[in-house]
């Protein structure tokens, strides 16, 4: 028995936030726990810690489309018309511009787990609850259900000793703030505290709401969750078994930066890093015009305009001050914008509630498909286009505004707000490494939220859908403790090349910036557990990266705490061969060639050939030596090269290829990307 500390857990720690950066951005870092309590010194932040017991056998893991029917008038919402009626509604009326079915959407989950493969079914080991998740984000809820230990009991060779009682005890007068058997230890990291707001919590406990999401996206227990009647369904995490420990480090928050190229911040080949992508539910509000033109926004609204038709105005004809078609609404005339639908790029909410308007469009460039949810007025946001169509009509009165909660049939594809390769700082490694559900993802959150934002609004709820790669990372991390379940001898890089080679594969015209958007594709966390082969990058291969960079004796020594020493002098080439699941080559000339090397270690059959498939556009030739692999044992390595030439005649556009090694039942696939230099010489002048 033994009091858990950071340095005394010796497998990998797999994180949900970011702890060095404190940037919410594109990925979360994960780093050997030997290395953790170092990490205070280095950037001087104070930390603060508190444990229950665990067995050092415990495992450490971080970490509508409507169907238009003949027209027919509903009285209220909360009428209902069935098919048959519907199809035999009399002719429309004058003020009666559609109807759309009714259909709520039955869901068995918040969705984002079952869409992943996560189900209720899906086979889980008997030492999930050995699993700990540490969250280093904003803290947490610990009064949430969704953090609830009913039934896990304590953890595995676990029995609270005096010392962990009487400060547990201490901690919770002083923070208000307890462990248990699913929340087993909590600390808070503060640089100083005169930069931290007074209100936030100066402890684990979360005043955000960030990092209460996070967690229970991960490892959250199962409990009813729903955002007022929306996403209705059972809240739970890709790992509700697994326990957590929690670290307060991040007091603000960072947004993502994409759909741009060269936008993501994290790049190292140690961490895994993560693109937000949509799922197959989405969060529509249709807008019909009086000429029998519809549109489709998005929005979550819980208003209900009934059957009243009203008229829409641009914010040309609100904005006193706007004489021409600025974007930026910032002032009202009540006398134009009374009693109207108001269409704006910049919507200030507290002035078009002054004016009396009663509702509004938000024309968006980017990030159309974020679904809002506190909106104090009827609200939906259209793409430029669809603005631009609208506003052609603005003679238009009649106007039908409802949020429907529907199927997606395109998911998965990659949010626009997610930011975008390629890798900055060493472009012979492809990032991001993977995409996982990170837009409108339902789970707890730290206070109740109203529907309007106002503090005065009745309708309060404990759970918030909210988009971001914040929202993504907690999906693998939870992934990843669902892998290391079944292996729990498995390394962080043996698990990062399960994920990675098992995802499934997106399509490039779908997704801007085809790999730089997604990386090996969509996360399969049910196919990871079993991938045939693995890369396994050991010590060894990251000192020879970190060589290849030009660290010197003396900084490798900072990082890996040991004696380690380049071998060879400053080799920039040497980091094309880190034993990394996908191949990424950098042309300095429409004519390129390149050599690769790969070790893969069988964790599959112990009896079995593997043959290779290499494709690639006809640009691209792809050759890989020896074509096949043959194995007569778990835990055999075997090495291969891969040889890479074309031409690339558009400079702009990224080469797409992949390498399959295939046994008959197991598919590994790597992406294998080439893309011109001056790709990267665009983004450094931008």
């Amino acid at each position: 028995m033994f009091a858990v500390r950071s340095s005394r857990c010796s497998s990998p720690v797999i994180c949900v936030e970011a702890p060095l950066s404190i940037n919410q951005g594109d990925s979360r870092i994960e780093l050997p726990v030997n290395v953790s309590p170092s990490l205070g010194t280095s950037i001087r932040l104070r930390r603060r810690w508190i444990w229950s017991d665990v067995s050092p056998g415990t495992t450490c893991v971080t970490g509508c489309f409507p169907r238009s029917t003949a027209p027919m008038e509903l009285s209220s919402a909360a009428d209902s018309l069935t098919e048959t009626a519907a199809t035999a509604a009399p002719a429309p009326r004058d003020d009666v511009v559609s109807i759309f079915p009714d259909r709520e959407v039955e869901l068995h989950t918040t969705r984002s787990s079952d869409f992943l493969g996560l189900t209720s079914m899906a086979k889980r080991s008997l030492t999930e609850s050995n699993i700990i998740i540490g969250v280093i984000d904003t803290g947490v809820r610990p009064e949430s259900e969704s953090f609830s230990d009913q039934g896990l009991g304590s953890p595995p060779g676990c029995s609270l000793n005096i010392q962990a009682i009487f400060i547990t005890f201490l901690y919770k007068l002083w923070q208000m703030f307890t462990v248990d058997s699913k929340i087993i230890g909590a600390g808070y990291y503060l640089p100083n505290e005169w930069l931290i707001s007074p209100e936030n919590s100066i402890s684990p406990r979360d005043t955000v709401g960030h990092g209460t999401h996070t967690a229970s996206t991960a490892a959250g227990s199962a409990t009813t969750g729903t955002l007022f009647g929306y996403a209705n369904g059972t809240a739970r995490g890709a790992v509700p078994s697994a326990r957590l420990a929690v670290y307060t480090v991040c007091w603000e928050l960072v947004c993502s930066d994409g759909p741009r190229l060269g936008t993501l911040a994290n790049f190292a080949p140690w961490s895994l890093t993560v693109a937000a992508s949509s799922i197959d539910r989405k969060f529509v509000t249709n807008i019909g015009l009086g000429n029998g033109k519809f549109y489709e926004g998005t929005s979550i609204n819980r208003f209900d305009l009934g059957r009243t038709m009203y008229p829409r105005v641009t914010r040309r004809n609100v904005n006193a001050s706007d004489t021409t078609s600025s974007s930026k609404v910032d002032s009202m005339e009540p006398k134009y914008a009374k009693g109207k639908i108001v269409l704006c790029n910049f919507c200030n909410e507290a002035d078009l509630l002054s004016a009396g308007a009663v509702g509004y469009l938000q024309e968006r460039g980017s990030h159309v498909e974020i679904a809002e949810v506190r909106t104090s007025l009827p609200y939906a946001c259209l793409s430029a286009n669809d603005g631009t169509q609208i506003h052609t009509f603005i003679n238009s009165t009649r106007y039908h505004h409802e949020t429907r909660e529907c199927f997606d049939p395109h998911a998965p594809t990659v949010a626009t707000f997610s930011s975008r390769g390629p890798n900055k700082v060493n472009p012979n490694i492809l990032k991001p490494d993977i995409a996982a559900p990170g837009l409108n993802i339902l789970a707890s959150w730290a206070q109740p939220i109203s529907a309007s934002g106002s503090k005065s609004d009745p309708q309060l709820s404990m759970f918030n859908i909210v988009s971001g790669t914040s929202m993504s990372c907690p999906h693998v991390s939870g992934a990843a403790a669902y892998v290391k379940e079944f292996h729990p001898d498995w390394s962080a890089s043996a698990i990062k090349s399960a994920l990675m080679t098992t995802a499934t594969p997106l399509s490039p015209p779908d997704n801007y910036g085809a790999e730089f958007g997604y990386g090996s594709g969509m996360l399969n966390p049910t196919k990871a557990i079993d991938p045939g082969l693995i890369y396994n990058a050991e010590e060894v291969y990251y000192v020879r990266f970190l060589c290849s960079q030009g660290y010197t004796r003396d900084k490798l020594k900072q990082i890996t705490g040991g004696i380690s020493t380049c071998q060879d002098p400053f080799n920039a080439s040497l980091s094309s061969d880190l034993n990394y699941p996908s191949v990424t080559l950098v042309a300095n000339s429409s004519s390129f060639v390149g050599t690769f090397q790969r070790i893969v270690t069988n964790v599959g059959n112990a009896n079995t050939t593997y043959k290779v498939n290499a494709t690639g556009p006809p640009a691209l030739e792809i050759v890989v030596e020896p074509e096949v692999l043959w194995f007569n044992h778990v835990g055999q390595k075997k090495s291969f090269i891969v040889h890479v030439q074309g031409t690339i005649e558009n400079a702009k556009v990224a080469l797409s290829g992949s390498v399959i090694w295939y046994d008959g039942m197991h598919v590994v696939r790597s992406p294998l990307v080439v893309y011109a230099s001056s790709i990267l010489k665009d983004i450094e002048n931008r």
